[in-house]
């Protein structure tokens, strides 16, 4: 439980940071947030978990290239820090039920 709330709240802070100023200091921490997150859940991660992970950081990365205001590994930090954020808050919607 504890390293869900991890995850969420630094992907709170690195969405926050990022679309609110601009900060990739920000989007760094969401992302330390979640390789914390990543290594405690680790054991109950399948290798397929694992690859949607680093597909996600991929694709952001792949649409950072085109994208000329940001450098191409920003929008992949944009794209894991949003991934985590949702499933997060998909986590809170299931804990609530």
């Amino acid at each position: 439980m504890i390293s869900f709330l991890i995850g969420l709240i630094g992907a709170i802070i690195g969405v926050v940071g990022w679309f609110g100023f601009g900060s990739v200091l920000a989007l760094i921490i969401g992302l330390v947030a979640f390789i914390i997150e990543t290594i405690m859940e680790k054991d109950s991660l399948n290798g397929n978990a694992i690859m949607v992970e680093i597909f996600i950081f991929g694709v952001g990365c792949v649409v950072g290239a085109f994208v000329k205001s940001v450098p191409f590994y920003v929008m992949g930090l944009i794209f894991i820090n949003i991934y985590s954020l949702a499933t997060g808050l998909l986590g809170i919607f299931s804990i609530m039920k």
